[in-house]
């Protein structure tokens, strides 16, 4: 399933921009105010042999509610769906290959109608992951922490914009001996498009590199990992609209 796999082929965390250390091209047409984006992902490896393929569609209002994914056969695996209350995100679920629920999210709203809590259920509705946050910059979420049910991990997070570079934003990770664990980079052309995001955990790094076309619409992204201190690419991905 796509979701899946972008969560754990781009970076640790759970979620999206709203999270720490993650990022989805498609948040802001769930959680933002863009509308009716691409109607197709192609994804491809190193070698230009199609792996996923993803199919996306959105409501009369042209907020995203059903991502529909196909495996390297071209067969169904599985989908994301999402349910809004007066225009905003509420609830986002995740199915299988068979169209059984394996896990949900939830998301709750503070008056100033900000995301404050996210939670993330397994199948039988057991809690694994929570997350709290306290404040936002723009799409992303500025600080809070996240708390994992099983293991009692507790992560807090920041993000910093670069004093000499504003067109540079940092998410800097931390666990609960204040240690920094990870952190993302995310640099910004003159129009205000991400063009790259580098995430470094320990001793590994990974890199998304972003194209734009005229209007301005993400028409292809691709993700890299450093060996030997050279990047290295893995995967392309094709974004196709109406």
């Amino acid at each position: 399933m796509i979701r899946i796999l972008f969560l754990f082929l781009f970076f640790p965390g759970f979620l999206f921009a709203v999270t720490p250390g993650k990022w989805s091209h498609l948040d802001k047409f769930v959680f933002g105010n863009s509308l009716n984006g691409p109607v197709r992902e192609v994804v491809k490896n190193a070698s230009g042999k199609v792996i996923y393929t993803a199919n996306y569609d959105y409501d009369s209002n042209g907020k995203l509610i059903k991502e529909s994914y196909l495996n390297e056969e071209g067969k169904p695996d599985g989908s994301t769906q999402f349910q809004y209350k007066d225009g905003k995100v509420v609830r986002e679920e995740l199915f299988n290959k068979e169209n059984l629920l394996i896990e949900t999210k939830t998301f709750r709203y503070n008056p100033k109608g900000s995301i404050d809590l996210i939670e993330v259920f397994d199948k039988e509705g057991k809690l694994l992951i929570k997350s709290n946050i306290n404040s936002w910059e723009k799409e992303f979420a500025r600080s809070g922490q996240t708390s994992w049910s099983e293991s009692k991990e507790v992560e807090t997070f920041s993000l910093i914009q670069d004093e000499k570079n504003p067109k540079l934003l940092t998410q800097n990770i931390y666990n609960e001996e204040k240690k920094q664990i990870a952190s993302t980079k995310f640099e910004y052309d003159e129009k205000g498009n991400l063009l790259t995001r580098i995430n470094t955990q320990g001793e590994q790094e990974r890199k998304n590199q972003l194209n734009y076309d005229s209007n301005r619409r993400l028409i292809s992204f691709t993700f890299h990992v450093k060996q030997n201190n050279k990047w290295e690419l893995l995967k392309t991905h094709e974004l196709f609209y109406k």
